[in-house]
């Protein structure tokens, strides 16, 4: 299960606005005692559309796979 933890605004090289959401999986922790104990997994930056970014500078994240780059109009601190 995936859980938005995070929004951010950022801006494309051709001056798009788009929003970037920071994603968090949640992996099931469950024992005998709590079956549906859930904790936190690896967080992840996604578009809306659920294409992955990889952070490549200072908030600067790329489309995984392509050269389209995304600078965050705020700091980004995982």
């Amino acid at each position: 299960m995936e859980k938005i933890i995070n929004t951010y605004e950022a801006s494309a090289a051709n001056g798009a606005s788009v929003t970037v959401y920071e994603v968090q999986d949640m992996e099931n922790a469950g024992t005998m005692a709590h079956p549906n104990q859930k904790e936190p997994g690896i967080r992840r930056m996604q578009l809306s559309d659920g294409r992955v970014l990889t952070m490549v500078g200072d908030r600067e994240f790329k489309i995984a796979g392509t050269d389209e780059v995304f600078l965050l109009d705020r700091p980004y601190a995982p």
